[in-house]
């Protein structure tokens, strides 16, 4: 609890409470950074300056569904995922708020697509993907993909299953590596894949 002496110091003192309380005021301001994230560093509002309370709407849902977006993308570690605290090297909402538009005007070519097969007689048997990519290692190379997939960067990973060995015992046993993700957030775990 902060409070003013009779000089006029601010000063500090604590009020004992439950845990629960401290927790619930440590992130009580959720909401509050939501809207400072999408009102003072987005400001599509205030670029997009309008009497049409329709697109004045429209602009707001698109700034909420961004900064959603951001917040996400940042709390699955997939933009900002430095392990230094450099702030930096961080993405801004505004540099997201391009890359995302950047991606989605990339992805306007698919639009014209035929529509997707959702029923389940309409799914036609998937067909496996051989790898052939030049820039695999050699072990990797015509392996049947379990799945693939394009990053923004427009480079494709694979995910392949490793090779059924025998171990020193004798039994078949498909290889294991260390997982590189797990690995720099200081974990420890063999994937087969």
């Amino acid at each position: 609890m902060k409070y003013t002496d009779s000089y006029g110091n601010v000063c500090t003192r604590f009020v004992d409470r439950p845990d629960v309380i401290s927790k619930f005021f440590a992130t009580s301001s959720i909401i509050d950074t939501h809207n400072q994230l999408r009102q003072d560093l987005l400001q599509l509002e205030k670029k997009w300056l309008t009497k049409n309370p329709f697109f004045r709407l429209t602009t707001t849902l698109l700034g909420i569904n961004v900064t959603d977006t951001f917040l996400l993308a940042n709390h699955h570690r997939i933009i900002n995922h430095t392990s230094g605290t450099s702030s930096e090297k961080n993405i801004t909402i505004q540099r997201f708020a391009g890359l995302l538009a950047f991606q989605l005007l990339q992805n306007a070519k698919h639009l014209g697509r035929p529509r997707q097969r959702f029923l389940p007689e309409e799914i036609q048997a998937p067909q496996k993907t051989v790898v052939s990519d030049l820039s695999l290692p050699s072990s990797f190379s015509n392996k049947p993909a379990v799945r693939s997939l394009t990053d923004a960067n427009g480079k494709t990973h694979y995910l392949v299953k490793f090779d059924v060995t025998k171990d020193p015992s004798g039994r078949c046993r498909t290889k294991k590596r260390k997982c590189k993700r797990c690995l720099e957030e200081k974990k420890r775990q063999d994937v087969s894949f």
